[in-house]
């Protein structure tokens, strides 16, 4: 199981608002866990496998707005 951790920054200049929420998402993505779960410690070094972003692509985004019509 992965969690994501979405952050939605919300800045008005005007009134000075800047806020952060967040909010979580589990998901079952067996890929990405084997991933993330590689590396380990030498006795020279380590290596380490770690996120560093998401996006969702165009195909995706038209699949998305077709199943929530």
């Amino acid at each position: 199981m992965i969690r994501f951790v979405v952050e939605c920054h919300e800045m008005q200049y005007g009134p000075g608002i800047d806020r952060r929420d967040y909010v979580t998402v589990d998901v079952e993505l067996p890929e990405l866990e084997a991933l993330l779960t590689r590396g380990g410690l030498g006795e020279g070094g380590f290596e380490s496998w770690r996120l560093l972003g998401a996006e969702v692509l165009p195909a995706n985004l038209e699949l998305l707005r077709k199943t929530a019509a």
